[in-house]
């Protein structure tokens, strides 16, 4: 599956400092462990751990406590970053754990 990811996520996530990456919807579901993802179609990640939550806030609880993996500064910015994305997504909504090999 083909991820669209901002430059600066994109640039953590080949260097391997940003080994989380949050989606909302239904066309992740079928997201498993194992499964390569290729990021703007330049390089490929392998997911090693697939998280589903409930509701958006259980998603931001969650991505507080790992926001340097997400790529982000602080544990407030996801709240931003949701918002501004997303703000009223009905969700699922997705964490994937990925590996750069």
């Amino acid at each position: 599956m083909l991820l669209f990811v901002q430059k600066r996520f994109s640039d953590l996530i080949k260097s391997g400092k940003k080994t989380l990456e949050i989606r909302f919807g239904n066309r992740y579901r079928n997201i498993q462990v194992k499964q390569k993802l290729s990021i703007n179609g330049h390089f490929k990640v392998t997911v090693i751990n697939v998280k589903q939550f409930k509701n958006k806030n259980e998603l931001i609880e969650y991505s507080k406590h790992h926001y340097k993996q997400i790529g982000l500064k602080t544990p407030n910015e996801i709240n931003i970053l949701l918002n501004n994305t997303h703000p009223n997504h009905p969700g699922p909504f997705f964490c994937f754990h990925i590996f750069k090999a």
